[in-house]
């Protein structure tokens, strides 16, 4: 079964990571092929690495009708049999394709996408019925897409993401190696946040949760790991509060299941969410999550069990919810001892992988017909 992934780019993002999961974990009846609109993206080498091929289309700005005649050519010479897209853009372009092919496509939704103006819901509405299936990453996104969009309901199914749990295996630890890099004491508080640095992410709200801790009498350091088009802005919001020396931008890194067992708290000041894969991976390497309710995290993270759940945008919760763990470590412990009784198996990328290709081998065999 020849699948194509189609995706705006491979850079570090949780929807890219999970397109790079599902190329690189299939079963042995699937061959990938991954193709992004616009550049390949920093992931894609790892993909090489592994011999599945990556095509960038180079979209250019704005409506690009050329990217459905590439599109199609490219269907047509690799004999794709199904194409899976994830996120809008990719959403849009692959539903407009099936005016000029045939073949079945499952579009993925990640987020609940408030950025959404009232002419994206009408284009999703017009272009429903050119997805033989819709999956979501949670049931919040479900939910959001039932009310906005009632078509996506015709066929649907919530999938939620898997982590590698391999990286998360290791004995090794970077604590000593993180605090030095900070200049920070042994009996210091790290908080980490991992995520593109975008409006969504909001890090601009934990760069205040950071200030006010410290005012409040914390020695709290936080890491934020991640790139993107924001990073100019955070960086001068650091610089202004002159916490520079508590505040580390680290950019892209390769061993975030390392940074995340090193730090005490996860905390997630998005303002807008699916289900973050990032959030199973806090799971994963025991460091509890606070966090801002939006999205699916709530359906994972059992709140005041596993983690702190805070109402979006409460910026104040946020902070006494973190100011009362950092005054009573051992509630941290007991958050990290809960979730190892929990385990991590039940977050294993090979159970997304195994049911999307359940899905997929379906919708082929009945000929696009669920």
């Amino acid at each position: 079964m020849k699948v194509m992934y189609l995706i705006w780019s491979l850079g570090c993002g949780g929807a890219e990571k999970m397109v790079c999961s599902l190329a690189a974990d299939h079963g042995p009846d699937v061959k990938p092929l991954v193709c992004c609109l616009d550049d390949e993206g920093y992931l894609a080498g790892h993909l090489r690495e592994k011999g599945i091929e990556v095509l960038a289309l180079n979209k250019k700005r704005g409506f690009d009708l050329s990217v459905l005649f590439k599109l199609r050519k490219i269907v047509r010479e690799h004999g794709v049999q199904l194409i899976n897209s994830h996120l809008w853009s990719a959403n849009l372009y692959v539903r407009l394709l099936r005016f000029f092919v045939t073949i079945p496509v499952v579009t993925v939704e990640h987020n609940v996408d408030v950025w959404k103006k009232s002419y994206h819901f009408l284009i999703d509405r017009v272009l429903a019925g050119k997805s033989n299936c819709y999956i979501f990453v949670s049931k919040a996104v479900r939910d959001y897409y039932q009310k906005n969009v009632p078509e996506t309901q015709r066929n649907c199914r919530v999938i939620y993401n898997g982590v590698d749990l391999a990286p998360f295996r290791s004995l090794d630890s970077i604590r000593k190696n993180l605090l030095a890099s900070l200049s920070a004491a042994d009996d210091a508080f790290l908080l980490v946040n991992v995520g593109r640095l975008v409006p969504a992410k909001n890090q601009a709200e934990l760069i205040r949760v950071t200030e006010a801790l410290v005012q409040r009498g914390h020695n709290v350091y936080t890491l934020i790991v991640g790139d993107g088009p924001l990073r100019a802005e955070l960086e001068k919001q650091v610089a202004d509060t002159g916490l520079h020396h508590r505040i580390w931008l680290t950019g892209t890194r390769d061993d975030v299941a390392l940074i995340l067992k090193g730090c005490d708290l996860f905390v997630m000041t998005s303002s807008w969410e699916g289900l973050p894969l990032v959030i199973l991976e806090t799971l994963i390497a025991g460091t509890p999550p606070v966090f801002y309710d939006v999205g699916g995290t709530a359906e994972i993270v059992q709140d005041g069990i596993e983690g702190i759940k805070v109402a979006s945008g409460d910026f104040e919760s946020m902070v006494s919810a973190l100011d009362r763990l950092l005054g009573a470590p051992e509630n941290i412990e007991r958050l990290r001892e809960n979730m190892r009784v929990r385990g991590i198996e039940n977050f294993d990328t090979r159970k997304m992988v195994e049911e999307y290709e359940s899905l997929f081998r379906n919708i082929v065999s009945a000929k696009g017909v669920l």
